[in-house]
């Protein structure tokens, strides 16, 4: 294996380690967000739809992780053997009769 092969292996490591641990740091901090309407003539209050709030941690940890999972996968499609050799010339089959 070359030197620019294990680079690129531990690159991408590097990249989906990082971005896990920024999704867990990010899963772990509560977000910091509240509200509500009041209706004074209604003597009700409503709160807001199921949004989910995605914080700007979250969509970096999500970037990361894609981003060196994808560098993995193609490291590993490279690596792995092709079944037909390189060198041999594939002819186009005939049309059946």
């Amino acid at each position: 294996m070359s030197r620019s092969t294990i680079t690129a292996w531990v690159a991408a490591l590097l990249l989906t380690a990082a971005g896990v641990i920024v999704l867990v740091v990010a899963a772990a901090t509560p977000a910091s967000f509240g509200w509500f309407a009041y209706q004074p003539l209604a003597n009700e209050f409503t709160l807001g739809s199921d949004r989910i709030l995605i914080t700007r941690q979250t969509l970096v940890g999500v970037l990361l992780t894609v981003i060196g999972l994808i560098g993995l996968s193609f490291l590993l499609g490279r690596s792995l053997p092709c079944k037909t050799p390189r060198d041999v010339t594939v002819h186009p089959r005939r049309p059946p009769l």
